[in-house]
């Protein structure tokens, strides 16, 4: 899927769309109560954060910088949300 979304759309919203992705996983990992799908969703967002940092920095505009901050901001508290309120599922 992350290669598909790399061929596919602009470089500046990448990393909001492999956020999304990671956060698709972190959700599917407390459904499926598989705790491997939380820890490959969290090393995705790490990838995401540092993409993000190095990367969209420097190549992106204002606002598209902007609207990716917040974004991947708004999926990292979903992604808090859903691991406090099933915390138990991933133990």
């Amino acid at each position: 899927m992350a290669v598909f979304l790399f061929w596919r759309f602009d470089k500046a919203v990448l990393t909001l769309l492999w956020a999304g992705e990671a956060f698709v996983v972190f959700a599917l990992a407390a459904l499926l109560r598989e705790n491997h799908f939380r820890k490959l969703a969290l090393v995705a967002l790490a990838a995401c954060l540092a993409r993000l940092v190095l990367y969209d920095l420097e190549q992106s505009d204002t606002l598209m910088r902007g609207l990716v901050f917040l974004g991947v901001g708004v999926l990292m508290l979903g992604m808090n949300s859903i691991y406090a309120r099933f915390r138990s599922r991933f133990e």
